[in-house]
């Protein structure tokens, strides 16, 4: 039985329960079922990040939660959900340095929801307002340009 073991600092019940039924989902894709599997949480003071050369203390700054996939067709979002979405937009404009509202909505899969212009909307006014971003052209034109000094947080 293939086992996966997280080490990681202090995470929630809930933030297992995502994180456990992300996995549960990739099993699935993999052909496995969730009785073929096992993800077990150990606690660590100190934990790594994939790809990271030093481990994380633990009072390092939290990554963002996982958005699940029904967010998208629910009439309202999490604080949590609205917070990993900002993050994904933020990642978004550090990459592609401008986007307008429709490309944000393609790049983070928004193409079908009915309420993504609009949060996008008060998502990038809220960068904007932080010094994140700063708007360029006027209504069907306007796109939002990366200017952010790494600060990401409220």
């Amino acid at each position: 039985m293939p086992v996966t073991i997280l080490h990681s600092m202090r995470l929630s019940s809930e933030e297992k329960r995502r994180i456990g039924d992300a996995l549960a989902h990739i099993f699935l894709d993999c052909g496995l079922s969730q009785t073929e599997a096992m993800v077990d949480f150990e606690q660590k003071e100190s934990a790594r990040i994939a790809g990271e050369e030093h481990p994380r203390s633990a009072h390092a700054p939290a990554l963002p939660p996982m958005i699940s996939p029904e967010f998208k067709s629910r009439a309202r979002r999490t604080k949590a959900e609205l917070r990993a979405l900002e993050h994904q937009l933020i990642e978004a404009l550090k990459s592609n340095q401008t986007l307008s509202s429709l490309q944000a909505r393609r790049l983070l899969g928004l193409t079908n929801c009915d309420w993504a212009p609009a949060t996008l909307r008060r998502l990038f006014q809220d960068l904007e307002h932080r010094g994140l971003v700063v708007q360029q052209g006027l209504k069907r034109g306007t796109s939002y340009a990366w200017v952010g000094h790494g600060e990401t947080t409220h």
